[in-house]
């Protein structure tokens, strides 16, 4: 049947049309599907970001963590928090940073946004090479 052609419904005397375009079709897709494709879960995404971080960086953000997270030991997958709490937490820290520091604490405005910059590039780095490698598979 072409995409003019209409099927005649007797019973209702109407006519019914049949999708037959890509964009009649929804497509439902899990976080298993980019898992497929070699991008991390994002309960692992900070774990396996860490080993993608350079030292320097890890060092600042790891002071930034263990501030939220006391127990967090980058030796211990288990103590790593969940990486949308850890960005909700650096964002709520820059939004208050003014009224919550009345004394010069342990970071700087600049240390936060650092860390933050420097954990969303080594991810984004990293989601090209992902993007690359699967294109090239293709």
């Amino acid at each position: 049947m072409l995409p003019s052609e209409h099927v005649p419904n007797t019973a209702a005397k109407t006519t019914l049309t049949k999708p037959v375009r890509i964009a009649d079709t929804v497509y439902v897709i899990s976080a298993g599907f980019s898992a497929g494709l070699g991008y991390p879960l994002t309960k692992s995404l900070l774990i396996d970001a860490w080993d993608r971080t350079v030292e320097s960086s890890k060092d600042r953000l790891g002071k930034i963590i263990t501030f939220h997270h006391p127990a967090f030991d980058p030796r211990r997958k288990t103590t790593f928090p969940d990486i949308e709490l850890l960005l909700t937490e650096i964002a709520v820290n820059l939004d208050l940073f003014r009224a919550s520091r009345p004394a010069k604490g342990r970071f700087k405005k600049i240390d936060l946004e650092g860390a933050r910059e420097d954990l969303l590039s080594t991810i984004a780095q990293w989601f090209h090479e992902i993007y690359g490698n699967a294109s090239a598979n293709s």
